[in-house]
């Protein structure tokens, strides 16, 4: 293979990633994962549960979410685009912000309020359920109003 058919090769699979979206229905099984999956986690304040059930079950969340934020919609034109390519980048750069700013305010929090060992943390779940719902929730409102 030469260099310039490997690069061909490489240009395709570019575009089929770039381009990669679910079909419409995987909105709907994408929402229906995300609502058993927070039913079931809060089902867990009222019964005793294993950690890894609460795992499974945040990581369910992020699946249904990612399965909705790539899922195309019913017209999928040129504007749509534009407004997916907004709101991921608007959701990127607002859970950075997040993801830094976020446990020193968590910490400032615990010292006002006296804890005994207040620690600079994150979780993976909170930053990119943050993330999702600030893509799909700017998407949305992009979309309803054409803007």
């Amino acid at each position: 293979m030469t260099a310039k058919q490997l690069c061909e090769t490489d240009k395709k699979v570019f575009e089929k990633l770039r381009n990669f979206q679910m079909n419409n229905s995987f909105k709907k099984i994408g929402w229906t994962i995300v609502i058993v999956s927070v039913l079931l986690v809060l089902s867990g304040k009222f019964f005793e549960e294993p950690q890894w059930f609460k795992t499974i079950f945040r990581n369910l969340i992020l699946i249904g979410l990612l399965t909705v934020s790539f899922s195309r919609e019913k017209i999928e034109d040129e504007m749509i685009r534009h407004f997916r390519g907004i709101s991921y980048r608007l959701a990127f750069l607002l859970g950075v912000l997040y993801a830094i700013i976020h446990p020193y305010l968590d910490y400032l929090v615990d010292l006002l309020l006296n804890m005994e060992n207040p620690k600079i943390e994150a979780s993976y779940f909170q930053i990119f359920l943050y993330m999702f719902m600030i893509q799909i929730a700017f998407f949305e409102v992009m979309k309803k109003r054409g803007a």
